[in-house]
């Protein structure tokens, strides 16, 4: 089969799709990206986490690849190990964000994700209870000198979806509000930025724990990929599977069984 077939770039998500819950990654998936590279084709990590915890996951992703992470704010080459583009916010805008947020929801702390490093005011508590990359405790007004590519905002006690929604009706539309499962945790970056970004023009590949179209897409349903059609539209929660392509240069990325989602992601807060 004609090698014009294959994507020239795969996107993949990183917890709970290319690694397991407990963050590794499965052999038969580990020799699915090596075949890909040794195709020649780009593979691209798509992630919440920060730039400094990307450097683990070099040797899965292989010596080319790089890394969308922070939700689309910085990008990072795995083998130089640095950031090689990023996409910041306003700094006014995120000392204003922090008081409305302040005044909005009692008892939230917030965290800054830069270039510089991770930083946050006082009483942010870190999941992880690491202290790796931090450069600065502090007020809001004084860590944005480090203009972030996220703001995090913090309440343990609080339902995700909860947070989600509240931080939302503050932020209303002025820049982009998620979460990615952890407790008590919503994210935020510049307006028009997202996981999303990596998919651009000729950029055919993505895996992701949503149904996506392109010549590999994951069902949500069985958690297979099926590579090598560009006619895949994407379907609905509960359907089994599309119609399945024809074999392509790469058979062990046919039809080959991702780990599937768990609520029990790995988070590097």
């Amino acid at each position: 089969m004609s090698r014009t077939l294959l994507p020239k770039v795969i996107a993949t998500d990183c917890d709970g799709t290319l690694l397991r819950s407990d963050g590794t990654i499965s052999p038969r998936t580990q020799a699915a990206v090596e075949a890909a590279e040794a195709a020649g084709i780009t593979v691209i990590l798509v992630t919440a986490r920060p730039p400094r915890w990307l450097d683990e996951l070099a040797s899965v992703a292989g010596e080319s690849a790089i890394a969308l992470c922070g939700n689309g704010a910085f990008t990072y080459d795995l083998n130089s190990r640095e950031i090689i583009s990023h996409r910041l916010m306003d700094p006014d805008l995120v000392v204003q964000l922090a008081a409305e947020l302040h005044d909005s929801i009692p008892d939230i702390h917030l965290a800054l994700e830069s270039v510089a490093g991770f930083a946050h005011e006082p009483g942010f508590e870190r999941m992880s209870g690491r202290t790796d990359g931090l450069w600065a405790v502090g007020p809001v007004d004084e860590l944005v000198a480090s203009p972030p590519g996220k703001l995090l905002v913090r309440m343990p006690s609080a339902d995700v979806d909860e947070l989600f929604e509240q931080v939302e009706q503050v932020v209303a539309g002025r820049a982009e509000v998620s979460h990615s499962g952890a407790a008590g945790m919503a994210e935020i970056v510049a307006t028009g930025v997202t996981k999303g970004m990596a998919i651009k023009p000729g950029a055919k590949s993505t895996v992701s724990r949503q149904p996506m179209c392109g010549p590999l897409a994951i069902c949500p349903t069985t958690s297979r990929c099926w590579l090598g059609q560009d006619d895949l539209s994407p379907w609905p929660m509960g359907m089994s599977r599309p119609k399945q392509p024809p074999q392509t240069t790469l058979p062990a990325m046919t039809r080959t069984a991702l780990p599937r989602s768990s609520s029990k992601h790995w988070h590097p807060r």
